[in-house]
């Protein structure tokens, strides 16, 4: 029978070999896959592989996970702080991605096409439309 959530199971771990350092909960969520990821974190908590600390942040709870072979004895501050930096890397990448994509919708838009000029003649369409709309409503009745 096959262990419960152990594909999760096994890139929840690789991920903590790979980073070297504690997870923050996004981080594991993310590695784990959503179906299995519940099931493959309480087997690797219950087995005592990883260990889990709730930290207060502001207004919200941080969830950290470490592996025990990485850091056996992890302070509150030093989870939160290494899940925090982990949180700010992932938001960097996906900022990254977002500007490559803004740049590639820029160059296939062509050199002579002024971005805010389309942004505002559709703005002006779209009021138009609404206009069109509502007139239509009103003579429809309803």
């Amino acid at each position: 029978m096959a262990e419960v959530g152990g594909d999760a199971r096994s890139r929840i771990l690789a991920e903590f070999t790979k980073a070297g350092r504690p997870l923050s909960a996004k981080e594991v969520h993310e590695v784990g896959g959503a179906t299995e990821e519940q099931a493959a974190l309480e087997s690797l908590l219950a087995q005592g592989e990883i260990k889990q600390r709730i930290i207060p942040v502001g207004l919200q709870n941080l969830v950290v996970y470490w592996h025990k072979s990485l850091c056996p004895v992890v302070s509150p501050a030093a989870s939160a702080k290494a899940a925090l930096e982990a949180e700010v890397a992932v938001l960097r990448r996906k900022m990254e991605e977002l500007e490559e994509d803004t740049r590639a919708a820029e160059r296939s838009l062509g050199a002579d096409v002024n971005i805010e000029q389309e942004i505002n003649n559709h703005i002006k369409r779209l009021h138009a439309y609404n206009e069109v709309k509502d007139v239509g409503w009103v003579l429809s009745g309803t």
